[in-house]
């Protein structure tokens, strides 16, 4: 491979962990955007998604606070929706420079997709098509989703305490349940009834392959723990997320794909449709990838390999 790059680069002040693969220095870049917050993927872009090299180069960044790029001095006022968009957008921009180019793709996964959205509303010079996927729409209606389908799964299971104590939270209001309490409770029984029981726990999922994969170092699996801490201090006020206008079309001026798991919960597949009805985009496209859920790039990695070529062409 021609490019395989693993380097700190310094933006806005911060470190920035990076990596980048490629065939050749010609070829389109791809920029990947991690959700989370605070949960890097370079190990699973190494793993699944390589064989793009042969017509893009590949980016994965760790994102400011978290894995290769955290750093003790780091603060919560350091870390914000707005901080991360900004570093995208200058890692975006040093790209460009540096391959002489202006061929530059998005994606973003999860909350990464509100961030590469974000991005692409505030300078969509630099970008030339986005796809998002576990794709982040509104928090407010995903958060009333998931209650709903927690509270049919604990009744389909005949679990009374667990349905006593959603009726005793109730329906979240405004994104929020009236304590952090409720929300813990709330989050390990939607976890318990309607996400683990379906796949590998969390625990197979993220982070036995995070610590095991050589992509990350000692010290980087480091960084990722002790920035989940931080990220979470940093985030615990932060508004629920919501792409929409209250009225009207979101305009987005370039090519605008969603590619979402059918029964993905975390974030919604069925709240999809209509946000796509109210993107207002050269090109759009939603495509739901039956019996897949929250990561249908790692999920089904060559379905999503043959979708990102058909779409960023």
């Amino acid at each position: 491979m021609e490019i395989d790059e693993k380097k700190t680069l310094r933006f806005n002040g911060f470190p920035m962990r990076v990596h980048l693969w490629g065939e050749s220095f010609d070829n389109p870049l791809i920029v990947f955007v991690h959700g989370g917050p605070g949960n890097p993927f370079r190990h699973k872009i190494a793993e699944h998604l390589l064989p793009l090299t042969d017509s893009y180069t590949l980016v994965a960044y760790d994102q400011r606070g978290t894995g290769g790029s955290y750093r003790p001095y780091l603060k919560p006022k350091d870390i914000s929706v707005e901080a991360y968009v900004d570093d995208l957008l200058s890692l975006c921009s040093y790209l460009l420079r540096r391959f002489k180019q202006n061929n530059l793709y998005i994606i973003g996964e999860s909350f990464g997709s509100y961030i590469a959205s974000l991005a692409v509303l505030k300078k969509p010079s630099l970008f030339k098509a986005y796809i998002g996927y576990g794709q982040m729409v509104d928090d407010q209606a995903s958060l009333l989703v998931q209650y709903e389908e927690t509270y049919k799964s604990c009744l389909d299971e005949g679990d009374n305490e667990a349905v006593d104590i959603l009726e005793a939270m109730g329906k979240p209001e405004n994104g929020k349940f009236h304590t952090k309490r409720q929300m813990n409770d709330f989050l390990y029984l939607f976890y318990s009834y309607v996400i683990d029981p379906y796949q590998a726990s969390y625990q197979e999922r993220e982070v036995d392959p995070f610590y095991q994969s050589e992509e990350n170092s000692a010290s980087e699996a480091e960084g990722w723990e002790k920035g989940k801490k931080l990220i979470s201090r940093a985030f615990s006020q932060a508004k629920p997320a919501k792409l929409l206008p209250k009225e009207g079309l979101l305009k987005i001026e370039i090519p605008y794909h969603v590619i979402q798991g059918l029964d993905d919960l975390i974030c919604p597949a069925l709240l999809l449709p209509e946000f796509m009805e109210r993107v207002e985009a050269p090109e759009k496209s939603l495509t739901l990838y039956p019996h897949c859920g929250h990561l249908p790039s790692f999920e089904n990695p060559a379905r999503f390999m043959r979708d990102v070529r058909e779409k960023f062409h």
